[in-house]
């Protein structure tokens, strides 16, 4: 699974989105974030996530990409 967007499966798109939009719930909801000089808040990102935007895409492919890198030992808690 190179890319969100390369996945064939409805389902499995579904699945991811709601992975990935549980995470984001689980954080702080005073989370903002910039993005080209603008604010976004934690409910517009889950909107966009939702809804499949460009931001939404983003967002699916940085959390995809963590997990990934999680599951591959390139991030981990040493001491």
């Amino acid at each position: 699974m190179d890319n969100f967007e390369e996945l064939r499966d409805e389902g499995l798109q579904d699945y991811i989105k709601e992975l990935v939009v549980a995470r984001i719930n689980a954080l702080s909801k005073e989370l903002e974030i910039s993005v080209g000089g603008e604010n976004i808040t934690r409910e517009e990102i889950l909107k966009s996530v939702m809804e499949g935007n460009e931001l939404g895409r983003e967002v699916i492919e940085m959390q995809l990409k963590f997990l990934r890198d999680i599951s591959e030992g390139k991030i981990y808690q040493s001491g």
